[in-house]
């Protein structure tokens, strides 16, 4: 056999062999796509996809919110728990707290009393300081009238006392 038909022989296999591979992978694409879905539905699918996220997006923030709702929870159950082991420790704890919350009422009630009496004070203080300068302008307006009397008693008692005085100077001679 020549060197050109063993050429020739081996290009008409090599283009079977790649036939056949072109035929094989044209029949798996195809295959393929009848196994995609429409383009209608692969647009659906994309919508749902994207609504899909968002309530994955707002689960996850939820999940966020719920878990530092918890660990609020257990911050505030840490001193609870305490407090629970404090009132196991002392038993007599609530009366005493109760016996407290009654003395506290109690001051709270005398404290309003003073408070309600200073304010009284206060009031009949302010009333006392407003009458005691209502005195005093009483009692400078009575000095100048005793004042300016003084002055005309001085006055009027010194003319008669010179008149007695002459009365008397005839009477002598």
């Amino acid at each position: 056999m020549s060197t050109t038909l063993i050429v020739h022989w081996g290009l008409w296999g090599a283009s079977l062999l790649a036939g056949a591979g072109a035929i094989g992978a044209l029949f798996k694409l195809r295959l393929a796509e009848r196994s995609l879905p429409a383009w209608s539905e692969l647009q659906e699918t994309n919508a749902q996809l994207s609504l899909l996220r968002e309530e994955q997006r707002q689960a996850g923030e939820a999940v966020s919110s719920q878990r530092e709702a918890l660990a609020e929870l257990e911050s505030e159950v840490g001193p609870l728990l305490k407090l629970r082991e404090w009132q196991d420790a002392n038993p007599d704890a609530p009366a005493r707290l109760q016996k407290l919350a009654a003395a506290l009422e109690h001051a709270n009630a005398e404290l309003t009393a003073v408070q309600q009496n200073v304010n009284r004070l206060k009031e009949e203080s302010a009333r006392l300081t407003e009458q005691v300068l209502l005195l005093r302008n009483q009692v400078g307006s009575l000095e100048k009238q005793k004042a300016e009397m003084a002055k005309g008693s001085a006055k009027k008692a010194s003319p008669p006392a010179k008149r007695k005085r002459k009365a008397r100077q005839p009477a002598v001679g």
